[in-house]
């Protein structure tokens, strides 16, 4: 299983790293060029967010708090399919943990020195589990591919 939690004790893992929390926007939007989007800005623009279920939404919220910053206008969205085509329309800035997606240009977030990282992500398994070398070869995949979508 895949998890953002830390596993409890007992359980083998193996941590693949962090699913970053990004702005993604149209090409043509005005902020498309820049590398990352200060929490300041995104007041100008309908944001469009993950339901509080989401625990992107509960990190972003959170990094909000710690930098006491606000949103002007939002939208919330149950899927990550809805965000990005209203990114793809014009009609939102998207927050989400996408990886890559075609037709749109993900932004890093920050406030002043402060960058929000993303969703803690381990592979959890019993250690008695049939597959358990095979579990760690896919934990170390999972990982190396993470990296390089990142990259």
């Amino acid at each position: 299983m895949v998890s953002p939690l830390p596993p409890r004790e007992g359980l083998r893992f193996h941590a693949l790293g962090y699913a970053p929390i990004r702005v993604w926007v149209a090409p043509n939007c005005e902020i498309a060029h820049q590398s990352s989007v200060d929490i300041s800005q995104l007041t100008q623009y309908r944001v469009a967010l993950p339901t509080h279920r989401s625990v992107s939404r509960t990190l972003f919220d959170a990094f909000l708090g710690t930098v006491g910053a606000s949103l002007g206008e939002i939208i919330e969205c149950d899927g990550t399919a809805t965000l990005l085509a209203l990114a793809k329309a014009g009609r939102a800035l998207a927050i989400c943990t996408e990886i890559a997606e075609p037709d749109l240009v993900p932004l890093g977030i920050t406030a002043g020195n402060e960058s929000l990282q993303g969703v803690p992500l381990y592979l959890v398994w019993n250690p008695g589990h049939f597959a358990c070398t095979d579990l760690e070869q896919l934990g170390q995949e999972l990982r190396s591919f993470l990296a390089a979508a990142m990259a």
